[in-house]
């Protein structure tokens, strides 16, 4: 792709300023993204084009522990993905990496989808048979996306291949082996290993929110702090039972005083 074939108005923290940060991976992003013009290789106009920018950039804003896919930087219209075994499977420990190829109706038309990582339930390098995949368009519903078609990809692997066009039905153990290889596997277009690819998916589990305590909670606090056989009650919580609270501290208003007495 020429550079001047693009013009992108975003605000990248790094990375190459005319690339949208689906392209550069979840460290490297833009808060605003915008296709200002397009001219020479893609028509911004064109509902495919719309659709698979609209997409790309979902999948970098809301990524998934269980798949990554991306375009390529110089073809919108075919996209590598890396999708993880489902639990509980001869999968679980796999990681497995595939091309997406788009026909320029998407999503009219549904895409082709070809494994490259060994996994014996898929034949590598060949367009599979699946109700998500161009060999049944009669199935395929514009509704669904990339992001519909890896999740049934997953889903599809632990289910009997019965002859299928590129399907396989190799042994668990067989397939365990693989899955064991298969982290490492590196594809030789994105030069990278199948365990890095998806490690920058990690989801990091949310920080809880602390909220202050209430004013007339604080002051009961004082009562509790260093009470040697203190139950495990959230101070901050409103719903701390009557008889239980009255247990661990008393608080008496002093008639004239306007002062609090806090006592065991």
């Amino acid at each position: 792709m020429r550079i001047g074939d693009l013009t992108w108005a975003n605000e990248l923290r790094t990375g190459h300023p005319f690339l949208p940060s689906f392209w550069h991976g979840p460290d490297e992003y833009c808060n605003h993204f915008k296709v200002v013009a397009m001219e020479g290789q893609y028509n911004a106009r064109n509902p495919a084009v719309k659709r698979l920018f609209r997409e790309a950039q979902e999948l970098s804003d809301n990524p998934d522990e269980d798949f990554h896919a991306a375009p390529l930087e110089d073809n919108l219209f075919e996209w590598h993905f890396t999708i993880r075994g489902p639990p509980d499977t001869a999968f679980q420990d796999g990681l497995y990496h595939g091309r997406i190829i788009l026909p320029t109706e998407y999503p009219m038309k549904p895409p082709n989808i070809i494994i490259l990582t060994p996994n014996g339930r898929f034949e590598t390098n060949t367009k599979i048979c699946l109700s998500i995949s161009g060999y049944h368009p009669e199935t395929w519903q514009p509704s669904w996306s990339i992001r519909t078609a890896l999740k049934a990809l997953i889903g599809f692997l632990p289910t009997p291949g019965s002859g299928a066009i590129g399907a396989l039905d190799m042994p668990d153990a067989r397939r365990r082996e693989l899955a064991a290889t298969s982290r490492n596997w590196t594809c030789p277009e994105c030069q990278k290993a199948n365990e890095v690819i998806l490690a920058a998916n990690a989801v990091a589990p949310p920080v809880p929110e602390v909220k202050p305590p209430p004013p007339e909670e604080t002051q009961s606090l004082s009562g509790v702090t260093g009470l040697s056989g203190m139950k495990l009650y959230d101070p901050f919580s409103k719903h701390i039972p009557t008889a239980e609270k009255s247990e661990i501290w008393t608080t008496q208003i002093k008639k004239g005083a306007g002062k609090i007495n806090t006592s065991e």
